[in-house]
């Protein structure tokens, strides 16, 4: 499997394009399920705020950082929050406008629609639990993020993201393995 990561990775960054953004902003909302090792612990949440940038090896492939809170409304805290580190890969349309041209002469084109697939890997502090016995701890997950985008100009798109827990790779405690998986809708902006 990590072969053909670094496969995919060599074929794809050996496209060069000149001049194209290559930084984006991204933020969205977020809602979905949070799944743990026990059924009974599983849980709706809503309130999400997803912030992030991405830096794009070429129109096809990005990596980038990101930082998500989510708000329990019902207890008035933040039970999540931690970094995403996602790696995109834009098997349909390009991520970012691909410049083309002679010096004199250049254009930039990028298709109304865009599909990306990829890993994420997340970390998580929770505060979980009632407000007289919260339970505190970190999670690491890796999920598995599958995207659309419509491009609503050269820069700005709109993005609606699924994202899937796949695996919780560490917990500061066992009871506590955090997936978390859901929906976000936002925007994107290239400069």
């Amino acid at each position: 499997m990590t072969y053909r990561l670094l496969l995919l990775i060599g074929l794809f960054s050996s496209y060069a394009y000149a001049e194209s953004p290559r930084t984006r902003f991204e933020f969205g909302m977020s809602n979905g399920f949070l799944s743990r090792s026990s059924p009974a612990l599983s849980s709706g949440y809503g309130g999400g705020l997803n912030v992030g940038v991405s830096y794009f090896l070429n129109p096809h492939l990005s990596v980038g950082v990101g930082y998500e809170m989510v708000y329990d409304f019902s207890k008035s805290r933040f039970a999540l929050s931690g970094f995403d580190l996602p790696l995109k890969w834009y098997f349909w349309g390009e991520g970012v406008p691909v410049v083309s041209g002679t010096p004199e002469i250049t254009s930039a084109t990028k298709r109304r629609y865009a599909f990306y697939v990829g890993p994420c890997v997340v970390q998580r502090n929770y505060i979980l639990g009632t407000s007289d016995s919260p339970s505190s701890g970190n999670s690491v997950s890796l999920n598995i993020a599958v995207g659309a985008e419509m491009a609503l100009s050269q820069k700005f798109s709109l993005v609606a993201q699924f994202t899937y827990g796949f695996v919780t790779l560490l917990a500061s405690e066992d009871r506590f393995k955090i997936r978390q998986t859901g929906f976000i809708l936002g925007g994107s902006y290239s400069f």
